[in-house]
């Protein structure tokens, strides 16, 4: 039997193989593209605090970022935190409302959602802890 490119180009491995190829390629150039949505903790962290200042507040919070897969594949690598200002506090307890501008992340990537909205934070200098 003569084998022919025709034949060959129809064989029925040969169209499998190449169907799932394409399938592939297929599935590659849409999944890049598609946006999604990813629910990540990230620390909280405080400037502006005197040396002799600490922060009694959660140590984390859950925020949920939406963009391309790429995208928030390379946020997942390098985690965000919430940066907040220290300086805004006092000695009494008090409630920080979180804005989009205290948590970092890039152009590409927006955010959705965090939780919890508001932080109850609370000041001690660091004398008064010791004498306890």
């Amino acid at each position: 039997m003569k084998v022919t490119l025709r034949n060959l180009l129809l064989s029925h491995p040969l169209l499998k193989v190449f169907a799932v190829f394409c399938g592939y390629c297929f599935w590659l150039l849409l999944a890049t593209n598609q946006i999604t949505t990813r629910t990540l903790k990230v620390p909280l962290l405080f400037y502006n605090l005197g040396k002799k200042e600490k922060m009694i507040a959660p140590e984390q919070v859950e925020i949920t970022v939406k963009g391309q897969r790429q995208a928030l594949h390379d946020v997942e690598k390098h985690i965000p935190s919430v940066h907040l200002d220290a300086a805004t506090t006092t000695e009494a307890d008090r409630e920080l409302s979180l804005s989009d501008g205290d948590i970092l992340l890039p152009n590409n990537v927006n955010l959705v959602n965090y939780n919890p909205v508001a932080i109850k934070v609370h000041k001690e200098k660091l004398d008064t802890i010791n004498e306890k």
